[in-house]
């Protein structure tokens, strides 16, 4: 009898041991947050795949914030796993270089630059109107178009019409900049080397990927562009969807009558947005092959992206190609399937794969940038140009449009992926 008892208590003790055992694991499986039930339950599994994508899923849909949130959970669970506690390492190792990365690309953003063909319009305006000051200053801005842009200016001042007084004040200024311009011109050897060097870069990059799988089509000089990505999947392979390009220009919508745009027909133009990377000449070549293949791997990413353009050789005459490459035109080019909130998810995903990467730190025309490699815009660059237009971009910057213009209140901001600041 004194054993049965005995037996009885000690199989009580193996039970209630077992019993505050699952207890224990049920704990960290289930923390005060539901949400982060399938964490807990990978972690205790050591399934590392179903962890990283756990991790991914919080880090693209809610940043800093939610990182930060996912470390103070497993902090009151660590010390009940030892695997929890390897996890927070790691999490908070990623935090870390994350903001390493935030913080040296915070720089405020400059002002858009406008290109050659509006500085055009407006020096002729200025010289028409008599407006000394005006001129001048477009004069000195027009500086950072180099020799194309001084040509331009001299070739408004050539044309005739204008006031013969403001115009023997300002040629002799505009011819004196074009010499010293003209001082730093490539050599006809270098000249030559040039079209060598871009010849090289465009074939490099079509051989890198055919090699990754994918078959370019060659389109001019100037760059290499992938048509219809969601429908001939010549790029993005294994992507089958029906989103279709959104007709991007204003111009559309405009009527030269009523001098303005019908805001209903603006409801399908402000669905245009366009991620532009701006990398450096030696990791070009590898990020547009890394793009094609994250695109390959990446289902969700891919249906994001209609298309895709990557810039070469920007004009004809390579005397002027290192100078513009070295300027504020886009690199790669991608074009976004929807809207804002496919936007911002495209935004997400391209941070988190290239926030290590330093670029060029230059933002085209009219463009947020968000890394030194990173930038968007909504809307079409070259309507931004037209100054009738202007009105209805947000200022001083124009890379968004004003939130009413479809007749209804709409912020068409993104946020900063990393840190949800709006932009």
């Amino acid at each position: 009898m004194k054993m049965l008892i005995q037996k009885n208590l000690l199989m009580n003790i193996i039970l209630l041991s077992i019993a505050l055992g699952a207890v224990k694991i049920n704990a960290a499986a289930t923390p005060a947050h539901e949400e982060y039930r399938p964490l807990f339950m990978a972690i205790e599994k050591g399934n590392t795949k179903q962890i990283d994508e756990f991790v991914d899923q919080i880090k693209l849909a809610k940043g800093l914030q939610g990182l930060r949130a996912l470390i103070d959970v497993l902090k009151k669970h660590e010390h009940e796993n030892p695997r929890i506690h390897d996890e927070l390492q790691k999490i908070e190792a990623l935090v870390a270089d994350l903001l390493a990365c935030y913080r040296r690309d915070e720089k405020p953003m400059p002002l858009h630059v406008r290109s050659i063909a509006s500085f055009e319009k407006a020096f002729l305006s200025s010289v028409s109107q008599k407006n000394e000051q005006k001129a001048n200053e477009i004069i000195e801005q027009m500086k950072h178009h180099g020799l194309i842009g001084i040509s331009k200016l001299l070739n408004v001042l050539g044309n005739g019409g204008l006031d013969p007084e403001l115009v023997s004040k300002l040629m002799p200024r505009v011819t004196n900049i074009k010499e010293e311009l003209q001082k730093k011109e490539l050599s006809p050897v270098q000249i030559e080397q040039c079209k060598i060097d871009l010849e090289q870069v465009t074939q490099t990059l079509k051989t890198a990927l055919e090699k990754a799988g994918v078959r370019p089509d060659l389109r001019g000089k100037e760059c290499i562009f992938f048509a219809n990505l969601l429908d001939g999947n010549r790029l993005w392979k294994g992507v089958n969807v029906y989103r279709r390009d959104p007709d991007k220009r204003i111009q559309g919508c405009y009527s030269s009558d009523t001098q303005q745009v019908d805001p209903n027909c603006m409801k399908n133009k402000v669905a245009h947005y366009k991620i532009h990377l701006m990398p450096m000449d030696e990791d070009l070549i590898k990020i547009v092959v890394d793009l094609t293949k994250f695109a390959q791997e990446n289902h969700a990413f891919a249906t994001l992206i209609y298309n895709a353009k990557f810039f070469t050789d920007m004009v004809e005459n390579p005397l002027y190609a290192k100078e513009i490459m070295e300027k504020d035109f886009p690199r790669i080019v991608l074009y976004v399937a929807g809207g804002k909130e496919e936007a911002q998810k495209a935004l997400n995903y391209l941070y988190y794969r290239y926030y290590q990467i330093p670029g060029l730190d230059k933002a085209p025309r009219y463009n947020q940038k968000v890394t030194s490699l990173i930038c968007f815009a909504q809307g079409n660059g070259d309507d931004k140009e037209e100054p009738y237009f202007e009105k209805y971009y947000e200022q001083p910057n124009m890379i968004y449009y004003v939130p009413d213009i479809t007749g209804e209140n709409q912020d068409y901001h993104l946020v900063h992926p990393l840190t949800k600041e709006r932009l």
